[in-house]
Order: C-alpha cells, then structure tokens, then sequence
C-alpha cells in the first residue's frame, strides 16, 4: 500500500506542477481575463496531492500502532 500511494503523490505533484505551468502559459499568451477558470485544475491537484498524503500518513500511523 505505501509503495502505491508514494507513486500516487509523485503522479499527483507531477499533475500540480505540469498543469500550473500550462496555466501560467496560457495566462501570457492569452490573458487572464478569458481563462481564470483554467485555475481549476491545478486546485484540484493540490486537493488530491493533499488527500493522498494524508490517507497514507493515517494509514502508515495504523500500521505502526498495531506492531
């Protein structure tokens, strides 16, 4: 299970990352006044970033109070 979700939080930054950049591409080339809700992808990376890490730190804390 970690091994999983460490490459989900890995895919998931890389989707924050990758999406910000083309959002602020689009923002130059386009202006911000037509494209504001393009910002929308990049939130729900950051939403899903944060639910991975902490679905993993609350399951790692249960694997370690069981031993």
């Amino acid at each position: 299970m970690g091994n999983f979700s460490k490459i989900m939080e890995t895919f998931w930054l890389a989707v924050i990352f990758l999406s910000t950049g083309y959002v602020l591409y689009i923002f130059y080339v386009h202006g911000f006044s037509d494209n504001e809700q393009m910002l929308v992808i990049p939130a729900i990376a950051i939403f899903w970033y944060y639910t991975r890490t902490k679905l993993r730190k609350r399951i790692e804390g249960n694997m370690n109070q069981d031993k």
